[in-house]
């Protein structure tokens, strides 16, 4: 996967993981210049295995936030079947149909409240 390319997605390009991928990896050029290429190398590996992981849990979080609007349609459907319940405990005590509905629903929630919660790791200090 190009880093660099994923990092200037129009979604990403202005996130604090950007922002720190490409201050590494201008970092690793200038040592690169200045003939330090043992520290340029460090850089540029810990830039792209940072990277890596921060990408990974972004992916994850995207799914995540896709599958959060698929539940939260499913049960507003279900919902509508009954708007007097004013909250989802209420929905659930009367209508034990809709458990697993709401169950996919909270545990969506949960896993995108995970993924942000996780946020970008903190920057490496190289």
């Amino acid at each position: 996967m190009d880093l660099q390319a994923a990092f200037s997605r129009p979604e990403w390009a202005d996130t604090p993981s950007a922002r720190h991928y490409h201050d590494l990896i201008d970092r690793a050029q200038k040592a690169r210049i200045q003939g330090e290429h043992w520290q340029a190398q460090q850089l540029a590996s810990a830039a792209h295995k940072w990277a890596m992981t921060e990408l990974a849990r972004l992916q994850r979080l995207e799914q995540a936030q896709q599958w959060l609007a698929e539940t939260a349609r499913r049960l507003e459907r279900a919902w509508d079947q009954d708007r007097a319940c004013a909250t989802v405990d209420e929905l659930r005590a009367g209508h034990p149909e809709f458990k697993r509905v709401i169950s996919a629903w909270e545990s969506a929630e949960e896993r995108v409240r995970e993924l942000v919660d996780a946020g970008p790791q903190p920057p490496l200090k190289v």
